[in-house]
């Protein structure tokens, strides 16, 4: 007899028999295809029209005059737009601004000086100084500064700027750099020989006494009419210094001033120390002494005389009262007379305005005193 199977101890689980890591061929699911995309057919180009002749020649035509029209339009609103920019912000530049709203009247508010040609060379170049001032305030372009300045002539300069026009042609002579007129009124009005009277005086500049501000301004002056003497900004720093006063050119150099301005501010502070030690004599009493005024002649001339000459009578000095009458005033003899009666005129001293009968001068009187004087005697012998 065969032996009898044991059976198991622990039947096996029936979640571990229906969770098996191995799956079975049915229970792995079947991966549908994706289905084909749809057929898509290829984009048509347009249809062309075919257009007429008449309307091409339309279309030609309107391109032509758009072409010429748009530049002009752009032009003006930029132009309107850089109007606006400018009066917004109260000021405006050639690029701005239309020259042709500066006109003559906006030049001559600004009150341009006047050169006449006279003036000499220092005149001149006050002028030009002055003249490029205004032609800034008034914010003048370019190519109206000549035109403008130019107006400003009278007299001589006024006879050489209409000779220049009619030599150079008014076009050229108005459209000239500022530049080249500055310079043909250089050549003009500054001749050699005033430029060399201007280089000797700038060489021999010094300050007298105390006059240290009108000592620099006319060293200026004469630097700018002649720069060869002072080329460089070292050479007119030492022209500068050679004509201060020797108790102050020591210190100035000493301080090694790299600027004009620094040697004018230099000098200035020394000049007040040396006027408050009294190294210096102020301004005002070095000029009386070089220029006594006429107070003090006369009253010197007064001491030196009283003991020799003796005091004449005054005259009452005659008061000019204005005419009342109602006779009009005649231009021939510069009195008032009725139309009808002739100009008095003296035939002793020859002025109008009256008989000679009335004349006062002073021969006429001596003439009638000694008349006088000759009846009187005459009288007398007969009547002795």
């Amino acid at each position: 007899m065969p032996p009898r199977r044991q059976p198991p101890l622990f039947p096996p689980p029936q979640d571990l028999a229906l969770h098996s890591s191995t799956p079975s061929p049915s229970d792995t699911p079947t991966q549908v295809p994706p289905p084909p995309p749809p057929h898509v057919p290829p984009p048509q180009p347009p249809p062309v029209h075919e257009l007429d002749p008449a309307t091409i020649a339309l279309a030609t035509l309107l391109t032509s005059q758009l072409r010429d029209v748009i530049p002009d339009m752009m032009n003006r609103i930029s132009s309107q737009n850089g109007n606006d920019t400018g009066n917004s912000s109260g000021e405006g530049n050639g690029n701005t601004r239309h020259h042709q709203d500066y006109s003559y009247k906006n030049f001559v508010r600004c009150n341009p000086p006047s050169f006449g040609g006279s003036e000499g060379a220092v005149g001149l170049i006050q002028w030009i100084e002055k003249m490029e001032t205004t032609l800034e305030i008034s914010n003048c372009p370019e190519q109206y500064k000549v035109k403008y300045a130019a107006g400003s002539f009278h007299k001589r300069a006024l006879t050489w700027w209409n000779a220049q026009v009619h030599t150079r042609g008014r076009d050229e002579a108005l459209s000239m750099p500022w530049d080249d007129f500055k310079a043909i009124l250089r050549a003009e009005f500054c001749p050699r020989n005033e430029l060399k009277k201007v280089e000797t005086e700038l060489l021999n500049l010094v300050m007298i006494g105390a006059g240290h501000l009108a000592y620099t301004t006319r060293f200026h002056e004469l630097a700018s009419l002649a720069p060869d003497i002072v080329p460089t900004l070292e050479k007119r720093i030492e022209r500068y210094i050679g004509g201060l006063p020797a108790c102050m050119q020591d210190f100035i150099l000493a301080a090694h001033p790299t600027t004009l301005e620094m040697a004018v501010t230099l000098s200035s502070t020394m000049t007040d120390v040396m006027v408050a030690f009294g190294a210096l004599k102020k301004e005002a009493e070095s000029t009386e002494e070089r220029h006594p005024t006429k107070k003090q002649k006369v009253a010197k001339n007064f001491a030196t005389t009283t003991t020799t000459k003796q005091a004449v009578p005054t005259q009452p000095q005659l008061i000019h009262q204005s005419y009342s009458g109602t006779a009009p005033f005649c231009n021939m003899c510069n009195y008032h007379h009725q139309p009808d009666t002739g100009c008095r005129r003296c035939t002793y001293c020859g002025k109008m305005g009256h008989w000679a009968k009335f004349c006062k001068s002073q021969e006429i009187q001596e003439l009638k005193r000694n008349n006088s004087v000759q009846t009187n005697d005459n009288n007398l012998s007969v009547a002795i």
